[in-house]
């Protein structure tokens, strides 16, 4: 059956990512990916040709006359200019997180997004996790109150992939932009701290302050050498993040967020414990489940308590659920606003880096 609401779409950013949106958009009955933008009119072109899209725009204006609803997938430092430009013209907008290398810019998108909301226009950040319905159930049971009082948060996201010869680096890797704060890259705590500050911050509660801990290695040439340059690019982003934080509601948290993490491919973990119980979501092991060790557990065994394992019934991904939103099925989980939430932590993280000591959480609104 067709949708009554029929919707065309708009990708700018055509890299890896952007070609991802374009897929998973495809899936959806109803929705239609009609034009494509990038700086790279070329690679546009070719996306537009792989996925049968009519138009390659030659600027996001042009884009935007074509489409309801625009999807940004630039790399970081450039969100913004075509997530404000959307929103100004009435686009539904679907943006990449981080939102962007700064909390001033990221509150400006937020601001404009709380602006274009007022006027029927749905906005999300795209963190990907959010799709997990063991991350859900997790974020619901500590909210209903079954861990009683939180007192530690753990979590820890960790990649292993420049630790292999596998991803050895060249001048033409597709993970070159990532490790160059010249590219643009916020490094492993922006790609990937971003997710993991989400998704211990929605379980655990608010955080106040941060402490946090950066380290960027040698990186694996193709031809076995080591460095930290290359073709002269340098290959300067961080690779390790190591967070302390306090959360307000009293809770202490340790994250960890790591691209050496050899042995892992994609591992992402939050453990939770409160007076009266504690959890775990390990997505490396399952998307839809999440383990509980609950009071009654605690009081039979207290010493070595049995944990039980929650199914939970599978989510739709976000693009789903962000079409879904724009069709009135179910509000977005997280929108920009809360994009600059977790940019706010990103933005502690970075000063407490830098001076070394904890450093309270800014506002983001």
């Amino acid at each position: 059956m067709t949708d009554p609401t029929p919707l065309k779409v708009g990708i700018v950013g055509t890299g890896g990512m952007g070609r991802h949106h374009c897929d998973r958009f495809r899936e959806i009955p109803g929705v239609k990916v009609v034009a494509v933008y990038d700086v790279d009119q070329a690679r546009a072109a070719e996306v537009a040709t792989k996925y049968e899209v009519p138009l390659v725009a030659r600027t996001v204006d042009e884009l935007f006359d074509a489409v309801d609803v625009v999807s940004v997938v630039t790399p970081d430092r450039f969100h913004a200019e075509p997530a404000i430009a959307a929103l100004k013209r009435g686009k539904h907008l679907l943006c990449e997180k981080p939102l962007s290398p700064t909390l001033s810019e990221a509150r400006e998108m937020a601001r404009v997004a709380r602006d274009a909301e007022k006027r029927g226009i749905v906005h999300m950040v795209n963190f990907s996790y959010r799709g997990s319905g063991g991350f859900a159930k997790a974020i619901e049971l500590v909210r209903g109150g079954a861990l009683g009082p939180l007192r530690q948060v753990h979590s820890w996201y960790q990649q292993g992939w420049l630790a292999t010869s596998r991803y050895a680096l060249d001048a033409k890797a597709d993970a070159l932009w990532r490790l160059s704060t010249g590219a643009g890259s916020g490094g492993v705590l922006g790609d990937l701290g971003c997710h993991i500050l989400d998704m211990t911050s929605a379980i655990g509660g608010d955080i106040a302050r941060a402490r946090c801990t950066l380290r960027t290695f040698d990186k694996r040439l193709a031809d076995g050498r080591w460095t930290r340059e290359l073709n002269g690019i340098a290959l300067d982003a961080n690779d390790l993040a190591l967070i302390e934080c306090d959360f307000v509601d009293g809770a202490f948290g340790m994250i960890q967020t790591s691209r050496w993490a050899t042995g892992h491919g994609n591992h992402l973990r939050c453990e939770a414990h409160g007076v009266d119980g504690a959890l775990c979501v390990d997505l490396d092991r399952h998307w839809s489940e999440v383990e509980v060790c609950t009071s009654a557990a605690l009081a039979k065994n207290g010493w070595s308590p049995e944990w039980t394992t929650e199914k939970t019934p599978d989510r739709a991904n976000n693009w789903w659920r962000f079409i879904d939103a724009i069709r009135g099925k179910g509000p977005v989980d997280v929108d920009l606003t809360r994009g600059a939430q977790v940019q706010a932590y990103l933005d502690a993280c970075e000063r407490s880096a830098v001076s070394g000591g904890w450093e309270t959480i800014a506002g983001w609104m």
